[in-house]
């Protein structure tokens, strides 16, 4: 395929790449060039991208001496400089430190690129120019004081040493778009022979196609691909925003292909999101400041720490820890509920401390928690536990530009360098197919290529000008990102350059995405349409035929079985049998999930309580009736603070609403007919059918006229008609008003709800003794089901059974639906 570039080549060519992954893609073509041609040895290839060439001219000029010794720093040690800078002089409680120092940086490195001294009087401008020309300056100082060189100033300084350097005398450019100002100066002064290189495709096809959305871009890309598989082995997919879409692409590519050797994705995931290393970074989160809950959590059940025998009894305290609804915790706070922290204590360290020291302290910390495990880690683990050890050597190399770190300063650095870090395991072989970004796949050649995204939002993107240099400045030189003309005219060069170098290409846009209609690029609008793509055609993954096998009949409760003998049992039975086995049966409950302030059901109790303290004090209609204003809301008062024992500002905003939802709640208590309260909070132990049921009555009123009503409190939204039916929505009156050994006249729900308090009764709507009848039957029913292990997934209504509840991992109802 590149035949013709490798004819150019002569004994000392140096060969230079816009990219690595290009680089390494033409050094694998000639190896297989000199294999096909049964050479067994040849000279290497001098086949480099330009940063890495220029970092080699860099290390035989120091080995020369010319000049002062310097130093290159990497990356984070420059960012951390800017860091530094920022900090020092500005108040870092008006901004971020870290996207500041970012977007300074890369204001620093366009003037480095398109040649712009920091004298030009245009970046004198206006208050945040001079700021950050006042940052620039004590940089450039900064590093000539240290003997420091940054990277962006790398191609400058290699201009000013070209008479010591050893030129090249034949360079081949590969794959370049354009050449900053920076670079064409170099490339003339170096006065030496310079071809560019650019592969034509022969036979080209270029089609466009509209599909519905992203996803089904993806499918189809993915099926065209193993299409192609057939009769290529070079095969290109170009995804301009492939980042954003990496874990669409991961998984649809992973469903298309059962054979994960045929393709590469050209990204990897964060290393910080590697299970086993957040483990890492949430254990050295303890010591400092408040931890969330599911950063908790993620520890007590990780497998990355102390004995992974103790599992199960850590994941007890992560429910336990949630059941105190808090969202957050301290160190020492876990402590007092779990020793597995305790050892973190003992590690005691200064508050600043240089780069290396810190990563001496980070070591301790994990090795006390025994991270990464007991258990032997997978092949993924184990390339992940040693490029984090790798990672703590490049932290340490931050020693050269600070002296020292605050705890929260280190942490962060190292949060920030895991999450920058791209992990991914390399693969033995040359995929055949090639999943790559725009920037990445520029000046690779393919027989089909396949480029998706290219609806008019994405592509060409939308200016996104530097924040810190004038707007005139960046639109002078014709600085990248500055105008949209700019990123126009850089779209269209990458777009003609796939063309040029695709056999057969087509170009793929979605139809819309969740903001509304999309169309195609203008870069793409005048070629034909291809039609009939069948998306998912080629999805064949092989699946072994199993025997389906119906089991939804669990064991009779036994006689010595623990049981929360509920009312609930009846409930759950009667919306879903699956559920009420799983919950009460298994003892199977979702996870508690903690929030800030008092929740729903903790609200529901404690409405409840003060009630029942009222009532206490009341006891009558009467007596209600004739309480003075003053007394009555001295009692309401009185009996919240006895039921709301936590104290906090929610406490205290809890007990505002309180009052004024129970004082209007009495007021409709005011409005019945005259009562008296005979029983409040009742235990009765009752049989329902096959089952003896522990049960609690929040009230049952006795009337004038001697008749009894058996009342619930609710807190939500009521309705009578959850009493009907066969399987009752809600069957816990029914229940006790057919069963409990006192004659009931009547249920009723007192619904406590905001803005809609209401007394909802049901007497005077049905044949009350033979709906008593009916009561008993259907509770006696629901009882025996769930005692004779009655399990069928089978909600009563799937919308709305289903909507909330959390055990759809154990029923897997929407698997075949």
């Amino acid at each position: 395929m590149l035949n013709d570039l490798f004819a150019q080549l002569k004994p000392d060519t140096l060969i230079l790449t816009a990219n690595k992954r290009l680089a390494n893609w033409i050094a694998h073509q000639y190896h297989d060039l000199q294999v096909s041609r049964n050479v067994s040895a040849w000279p290497s290839l001098d086949v480099l991208p330009l940063n890495a060439w220029l970092k080699r001219c860099f290390c035989d000029l120091q080995t020369k001496a010319c000049g002062t010794p310097l130093t290159l720093l990497n990356p984070q040690q420059t960012l951390l400089l800017w860091q530094t800078i920022i900090r020092d002089q500005t108040d870092d409680a008006l901004l971020s430190i870290n996207a500041t120092a970012s977007a300074a940086q890369d204001a620093w490195n366009l003037l480095q690129k398109y040649n712009v001294s920091l004298h030009d009087p245009e970046l004198s401008l206006n208050d945040d120019d001079l700021c950050w020309k006042n940052w620039a300056e004590t940089f450039a100082q900064t590093c000539k004081d240290n003997n420091w060189l940054d990277n962006a100033s790398l191609i400058k300084f290699i201009n000013s040493q070209l008479e010591h350097l050893n030129k090249p005398k034949h360079i081949i450019l590969v794959g370049f778009l354009e050449l900053t100002p920076a670079e064409q100066l170099l490339f003339d002064k170096l006065d030496c022979e310079i071809n560019f290189y650019q592969s034509r495709a022969h036979n080209q096809s270029v089609k466009r196609i509209g599909l519905t959305n992203i996803e089904d871009e993806i499918y189809a890309m993915a099926s065209w691909a193993k299409q192609q598989l057939k009769n290529s082995n070079n095969i290109g997919c170009i995804i301009p925003n492939l980042i954003e879409n990496y874990n669409d692409v991961k998984r649809i590519f992973g469903e298309t292909f059962v054979d994960d050797t045929k393709y590469n994705i050209s990204y990897g995931n964060k290393l910080s999101n590697e299970p086993i290393i957040y483990a890492a970074l949430e254990i050295l989160s303890l010591s400092i400041g408040k931890i969330n809950i599911n950063g908790i959590g993620f520890l007590l059940r990780s497998p990355f720490i102390a004995a992974f025998a103790e599992l199960p009894q850590r994941a007890m305290l992560d429910v336990q820890l949630r059941q105190m609804n808090q969202t957050e915790f301290t160190l020492n706070q876990l402590n007092m509920n779990c020793d597995l922290f305790n050892i973190l204590q003992t590690i005691k360290f200064k508050r600043h401390l240089s780069p290396r020291e810190w990563v001496d302290v980070f070591t301790k910390q994990l090795n006390a928690l025994s991270w990464p495990g007991t258990r032997k880690p997978t092949n993924k683990e184990s390339k992940a536990i040693e490029r984090w050890h790798e990672l703590l050597q490049e932290f340490t190399a931050l020693d050269l530009v600070t002296k020292s770190f605050s705890h929260a300063q280190a942490l962060s650095s190292l949060k920030r360098l895991a999450s920058q870090t791209l992990f991914q395991i390399k693969k033995k072989n040359y995929a055949p197919i090639q999943i790559l970004g725009a920037l990445e796949a520029t000046g690779l050649s393919f027989d089909h290529t396949w480029m998706m995204g290219l609806s008019d939002k994405i592509w060409p993107d939308s200016a996104k000008p530097n924040p810190f240099l004038p707007i005139s400045l960046q639109k002078k030189h014709n600085m990248s990102h500055a105008t949209a003309a700019r990123e126009f005219q850089f779209a269209r060069m990458m777009t003609d350059q796939f063309i040029q170098n695709s056999t057969n290409l087509t170009f793929s846009y979605s139809l819309q995405n969740k903001d509304g209609a999309l169309q195609p690029s203008p870069l793409i609008k005048d070629f034909s349409m291809l039609e009939n793509v069948d998306i998912k055609s080629h999805l064949k993954i092989t699946q072994q035929k199993f025997e389906t096998i119906v089991d939804d009949q669990a064991p009779s409760v036994q006689e010595n079985e623990s049981l929360h003998a509920s009312s609930n049992i009846l409930e759950q039975q009667a919306a879903c049998p699956f559920r009420a086995f799983v919950k009460h049966r298994l003892q199977a409950h979702e996870m508690p999930e903690p929030l800030e302030g008092i929740n729903a059901l903790d609200r529901g109790s404690i409405t409840h309580k003060v009630l029942e303290i009222i009532w206490e004090q009341i006891k009558t209609h009467k007596y209600l009736s004739e309480m003075h204003e003053n007394e009555l809301n001295q009692l309401i008062d009185q009996s919240i603070k006895k039921a709301l024992k936590v104290k906090s500002e929610f406490a205290q905003l809890e007990q505002v609403r309180l009052h004024k939802l129970i004082y209007n709640w009495l007021q409709v208590e005011k409005d019945r007919a005259p009562f008296s309260i005979a029983e409040q909070e009742q235990k009765y132990t009752i049989k329902c059918g096959k089952l003896k049921l522990n049960v609690r009555v929040d009230r049952i009123d006795k009337l004038e006229n001697n008749a009894h009503i058996l009342i619930d409190y609710k807190t939500g939204k009521t309705n009578t008609n959850d009493w009907l039916g066969d399987r009752p929505n809600k069957p816990q009156l029914p229940l006790y008003a057919a069963n409990i050994p006192k004659k009931i006249d009547d249920i009723a729900f007192a619904q406590i709800l905001p803005g809609k308090l209401a007394f909802k009764n049901a007497a005077k709507e049905i044949n009350w003794e033979e709906q008593l009848k009916s009561w008993k039957k259907i509770t006696a029913r629901l009882a025996d089901d769930f005692y004779n292990g009655k399990a069928k997934v089978d909600p009563k209504n799937p919308n709305d059974t289903c909507k909330y509840c959390k055990l759809h991992s154990l029923c897997r109802i929407y698997e075949n639906t």
